[in-house]
């Protein structure tokens, strides 16, 4: 199953929670970034350092950080209709409230990836709680053997499902609420595909796309370089008329934020070669200078796309 992760870019007294990707959450604020590790822990990592704050023990994917709270979903051990929302004290990691949401009939929650259907939540803290609204997308599996794995359930037509909840981390508060609850705008997605334009001229590269909090905007331009494409990124601070840094990266786009002097952005899995061997990174948060595009530090995520692909 996978799990899709998006969260708002709230304002004023709620601006804390910055979805970067799937399952990695950004406090500029506090200069905290949340990620999942590859083992299915919640880390903590300084914005700044990328040195690791905390971790937990238990398996849990953060969808927000609120006034000193982060707010994490998982699984419910042997139950994959209902899912746990937990309360994590925000500067050590610390478990302070746990409750379970019943999914209804057909819905089922994961934290690995599955053929029997995708899980997508999303998340907005206003106030002292946490809007969360979740969907479950399941397709029709065709061409493949019976096997214990697949119950007759995953063979039927594709459906969708959807709910919401209200959840207080401090407390351990959870009530049922319209997907929509209380303002559909409060949702607003995050960097869709509509706001990133591709260049014009024909050349490769993008014209323009926002930051995770659309403070910032990207363009980027192929350049001359030996083996592997290369691309300058130029930032642009929100209104402004002059750019603010050139960065050359490895791709024409990803999901980025500027924090401090610091570029973070998602860097996907890529096969290189240096030195005559292939070398193979897996999905990261990375942070360069902005000054120097030098790398400053980097952190390794759960990958939580299904890998491979369906049978016909």
């Amino acid at each position: 199953m996978a799990i899709s992760l998006t969260l708002s870019a709230p304002t004023g007294a709620n601006a804390q929670s910055i979805d970067l990707t799937q399952g990695v959450v950004a406090d500029p604020s506090s200069g905290v970034i949340v990620l999942t590790n590859p083992n299915g822990r919640v880390e903590a990592i300084d914005l700044n350092s990328g040195e690791l704050k905390w971790v937990t023990e238990e398996r849990a994917m953060p969808i927000a950080v609120s006034r000193g709270a982060v707010t994490a979903i998982t699984e419910e051990p042997g139950v994959r209709t209902r899912f746990a929302v937990i309360g994590l004290e925000a500067s050590s990691g610390v478990a302070f409230s746990r409750s379970a949401a019943n999914l209804p009939s057909g819905a089922e929650f994961s934290l690995e990836p599955s053929l029997r259907g995708a899980f997508e939540a999303e998340a907005a803290p206003v106030g002292d709680r946490v809007l969360l609204r979740w969907t479950f997308e399941r397709q029709r599996i065709g061409g493949v053997f019976r096997s214990e794995a697949l119950d007759e359930a995953d063979l039927t037509d594709s459906f969708d499902l959807e709910g919401g909840f209200t959840f207080t981390p401090r407390t351990g508060l959870l009530t049922s609420a319209p997907p929509s609850a209380p303002s559909p705008g409060l949702f607003e997605e995050g960097v869709s595909a509509d706001e990133i334009t591709p260049r014009t001229d024909g050349a490769p590269g993008i014209l323009r796309a926002p930051s995770a909090d659309r403070q910032f905007y990207m363009s980027s331009r192929q350049i001359e370089s030996s083996g592997q494409p290369r691309y300058v990124w130029t930032i642009t601070g929100a209104g402004a008329e002059r750019p603010l840094a050139e960065v050359v990266m490895d791709v024409a786009y990803a999901p980025f934020l500027v924090h401090d002097g610091l570029l973070v952005f998602e860097n996907r899995p890529q096969i290189q070669r240096a030195g005559g061997r292939l070398i193979e990174t897996p999905l990261q948060i990375r942070a360069v200078a902005l000054a120097t595009g030098k790398p400053v530090w980097a952190r390794e995520i759960l990958n939580t796309e299904p890998h491979g692909s369906l049978p016909p």
